[in-house]
């Protein structure tokens, strides 16, 4: 509910601005509205709405409709990328790879499956095309429907696997937890929260990130 009042008010002020610079009013509404739309998005806890289609690409009338925005997450992703001192990419275990959104550049050549978290970018064309491409959307922030993770994580064939979502903590730590837990990479969520600080420091969980992976089975049948 935070983000979509946020994302909903930001909207609001920059379409106010319009009325201020009127040699600016069409891009500052249409950047207003972009925001207002994903607003919506996080209320309705709905990916969907920002046209991120099953394939990795992003449904061309959304780039239309939210082009500022678009415009604007690639440029603060991009600079983000530039000055971080972050790795790309850190190896968890010998099936799982977690990291940042990468540039088809820096895919290791080794991964077999790709697990795409983002609902707000569309994926490298060079990894989408690369191999087993299986996208999971979620909104920046937020959590996924239990059920939905768990079947999602059992249909994964036991290769190597990138999973990321823009900068790799957030979404990216969520699901690794999950999937640690689940496949019995780790015997519990404590010790897969160690591995996975260990490997990659910069994953960092919000509140409602943490009370949902505090949620999860801790014990699977065989």
């Amino acid at each position: 509910m935070k983000y979509a009042i946020l994302n909903t008010l930001l909207g609001a002020a920059i379409g106010c601005q319009a009325l201020l610079y009127p040699p600016l009013a069409v891009p500052l509404l249409w950047l207003g509205v972009s925001f207002a739309a994903l607003g919506i998005a996080y209320l309705r806890r709905s990916p969907a709405v920002l046209g991120k289609r099953a394939n990795g690409t992003v449904a061309w009338w959304s780039w239309i409709c939210f082009l500022p925005l678009h415009l604007y997450i690639q440029l603060v992703w991009n600079l983000m990328r530039i000055l971080s001192r972050e790795p790309a990419l850190n190896r968890v275990s010998p099936t799982l790879v977690v990291g940042r959104r990468l540039l088809a550049s820096e895919f290791p050549p080794d991964i077999k499956v790709v697990v795409d978290l983002t609902a707000e970018f569309p994926e490298t064309a060079g990894i989408r095309g690369s191999g087993d491409y299986r996208l999971f959307p979620l909104l920046d922030a937020t959590v996924p429907d239990l059920e939905k993770l768990r079947a999602f994580i059992a249909t994964l064939p036991n290769l190597p696997t990138y999973v990321h979502c823009a900068q790799g903590h957030g979404r990216t730590g969520l699901f690794a937890l999950a999937y640690l837990v689940q496949r019995r990479v780790c015997a519990n969520l404590s010790e897969a929260e160690s591995l996975l600080q260990t490997v990659r420091p910069g994953i960092k969980l919000n509140h409602a990130q943490r009370r949902f992976i505090l949620s999860l089975p801790t014990s699977h049948p065989p």
